[in-house]
């Protein structure tokens, strides 16, 4: 996020840290990821991909994915690790719904938050884990993942 600073998931100086460990990477890699979950749902719902239509339906995730960030700076837990992507995707899904019910007044069905949270957490998870690998391989620690 901007203006935050975090202690790099290592010792290694920022410019030889693996990519997604350095500040503001995982955050792109995950706002990436959220606008493609909204841009494949509103797709599978018929709904045009203005861009418009995408932001407004978008928000509330992006919302939420930053703030799981913030939670996983303040915490020092690794960008890469699975516990930071459990964090961001926990976070992604409780800021969204709600956002998306206070503010936009949108009834969200139960099978949404279901379908919704496995999506985020398949693309949110997924990368984590080969980020993580290729992190700790680069950094020549050896640990399971988080």
């Amino acid at each position: 996020m901007v203006g935050m600073t975090s202690a790099p998931d290592t010792d290694t100086p920022a410019t030889t840290q693996p990519l997604m460990s350095r500040p503001g990477a995982a955050l792109a890699a995950d706002l990436a990821l959220v606008i493609v979950f909204v841009v494949l749902g509103r797709r599978s719902h018929g709904e045009q991909s203005a861009v418009a239509g995408t932001l407004h339906t978008a928000w509330p995730f992006l919302a939420g994915a930053a703030a799981g960030h913030a939670v996983v700076e303040a915490t020092k837990l690794p960008r890469t690790s699975l516990k930071a992507g459990g964090v961001v995707v926990g976070s992604t899904v409780a800021v969204g719904m709600g956002l998306r019910g206070v503010v936009q007044h949108d009834v969200t069905p139960p099978s949404f938050i279901a379908v919704a949270t496995s999506f985020l957490a398949l693309l949110l998870l997924g990368w984590r884990w080969p980020a993580g690998k290729l992190s700790a391989r680069q950094s020549g620690v050896r640990k399971a993942p988080e």
